[in-house]
């Protein structure tokens, strides 16, 4: 069996009659679909050589949901749902933006996780220097007029994972990086300089 790579997001339809395998998809597109609606695009099961009917798959059996007696004794009785009236929270972000932060620590200013108490001054402090070194890659990234919004983070309340965040790759970004540390170097180095 060959391995195939994974698809890229784009290319996946999010509908729930998306059969990823092109070839089942050409046939039935309903294949995922249960119970199986009637008519419309679905069509009717497969059929074998002679043109009879196969039947569908059936569907996974489902657990009925019920009230288990609570005392010893007591029967148990058929769910009864809540009968709480639906709401929807609409939601819609502000509009507030913010400049670029190039000296940020988001796992420790945001979220709060930290480290040993011994460690965490040493671990900011070497983040910060790195952040200082790499300045101008961080500005070419992300110039300094770029409007720059909250969203894309945890929110309060949200159990945040532990994560470490990658530094974006930008050949541009490496570019100016390498031009500036060379430029620094000739500037500022003893004898090398005009």
């Amino acid at each position: 069996m060959a391995i195939r790579p994974f698809r890229k997001i784009a290319d996946i339809v999010p509908y729930d009659n998306y059969e990823p395998d092109p070839e089942l998809a050409a046939k039935d597109q309903c294949n995922n679909l249960c119970p199986r609606p009637q008519g419309g695009d679905c069509p009717d099961c497969a059929k074998d050589g002679e043109g009879n009917l196969i039947p569908c798959p059936e569907c996974p059996w489902e657990q009925e949901l019920r009230r288990i007696g609570r005392a010893p004794g007591e029967p148990d009785r058929p769910f009864v749902p809540r009968d709480f009236a639906h709401i929807h929270y609409c939601w819609e972000p502000t509009n507030l933006y913010h400049i670029p932060i190039y000296f940020e620590d988001v796992t420790l200013e945001r979220y709060g996780h930290t480290r040993c108490y011994l460690i965490q001054p040493l671990f900011s402090l070497a983040k910060f220097a790195v952040q200082l070194g790499g300045l101008p890659y961080q500005m070419s990234l992300y110039p300094v007029w770029e409007k720059q919004y909250s969203l894309g983070y945890y929110r309060p309340g949200e159990f945040v994972p532990y994560k470490y965040h990658q530094i974006p790759l930008n050949a541009k970004a490496a570019v100016v990086e390498a031009g500036v540390i060379s430029g620094a170097y000739f500037l500022f180095a003893p004898g090398v300089g005009p």
